[in-house]
């Protein structure tokens, strides 16, 4: 590629023409800088690991090391099932694990390191006792670490999981799940659900986001909608609708940005609507939808699972 020459201004208004070679060495160093991308690039070598334990090998010629780091979710939590007169309220959906990400020079690593990979908590089983509050969602199994307790040097880094919410009750709104904390980048909490059985409550945007909390069923006898998935730069999973349709599963075609799934809805004749599952890596369980006695309540779903990725530059 060539650079064609052009016309100089001056403060005293000289055109100058400037001669295409003055741009050589310009060309010259612009072409250097990718080729050395281009090089860097292709030398670079990815580990990903899933969940459990794995060991990162570092690779021969290593000069510096990206370690991307996911923590697993947290479950949300079924709905409440109560007798009509009584609000039954959805469950509280789960938060996203949180996200650390470090780049290091190779040489201050060892030629090996564990990696632990958490898995996403499940989500509260459906009611089908009347009369009685949703089961709660778990918290994600444990963090994903660059490095295990008790070997080696220990943990070096990692990305913390998120909690579940809790299920629904009589008139008690199911609790949001807690993001995980700390990180190199902002992720999202869970959503309660309301108190007084209306519509869930939308889950916390980020990188990672929170699932949606559950619709409820008011004293009135009027169901209400989930809550959406909390967004990420990719999408927002779609709340559940009345009458008791499930939240939606969130996905994440890229293997980042692990959306929360959407609160099911609520049914005053019928069975409750499901949370949609919070996709990996690391989003947020929905929370279930809040049914009358006599119907089973919606369960809510699991939260996606942590994910490391590890990648060396020679």
């Amino acid at each position: 590629m060539g650079f064609i020459a052009y016309i100089k201004k001056t403060w005293v208004n000289d055109d100058t023409a400037l001669a295409a070679e003055s741009f050589q060495p310009l060309e010259d160093a612009l072409q250097a800088v990718g080729q050395e991308v281009m090089t860097l690039a292709k030398k670079a070598d990815i580990q990903p690991f899933g969940p459990g334990t794995g060991l990162w090998t570092k690779p021969a010629g290593a000069k510096l090391v990206e370690i991307l780091l996911n923590g697993p979710a947290g479950g949300g939590g079924a709905g409440a099932r109560e007798p009509s007169g009584t609000p039954s309220c959805g469950g509280g959906s789960g938060g996203a694990g949180s996200i650390t990400r470090v780049v290091v020079p190779a040489d201050s690593l060892p030629a090996t390191v564990p990696v632990f990979v958490g898995t996403g908590g499940v989500g509260g089983a459906a009611q089908t006792v009347d009369g009685q509050p949703g089961a709660n969602g778990s918290s994600g199994s444990g963090a994903t670490t660059f490095g295990v307790a008790g070997t080696g040097a220990g943990v070096l880094f990692a990305a913390a999981r998120g909690t579940g919410g809790t299920g629904g009750g009589a008139g008690v709104a199911g609790a949001a799940g807690s993001a995980g904390a700390g990180g190199t980048t902002p992720v999202g909490s869970g959503a309660a659900s309301s108190a007084t059985g209306t519509a869930g409550t939308a889950g916390g945007s980020g990188a990672n986001s929170g699932g949606g909390s559950g619709g409820g069923v008011n004293a009135a006898g009027v169901a209400s909608n989930g809550g959406a998935g909390g967004s990420t730069p990719i999408a927002a999973a779609a709340a559940g609708v009345v009458p008791g349709g499930a939240g939606a599963a969130a996905t994440s075609p890229t293997s980042f940005f692990g959306g929360g799934g959407a609160g099911g809805a609520g049914n005053a004749a019928g069975p409750g609507g499901s949370g949609g599952k919070g996709a990996t890596p690391s989003g947020g369980g929905g929370g279930g939808g809040g049914s009358v006695n006599g119907y089973p309540s919606g369960p809510g779903m699991a939260g996606g699972d942590g994910y490391a990725q590890i990648t060396t530059y020679g």
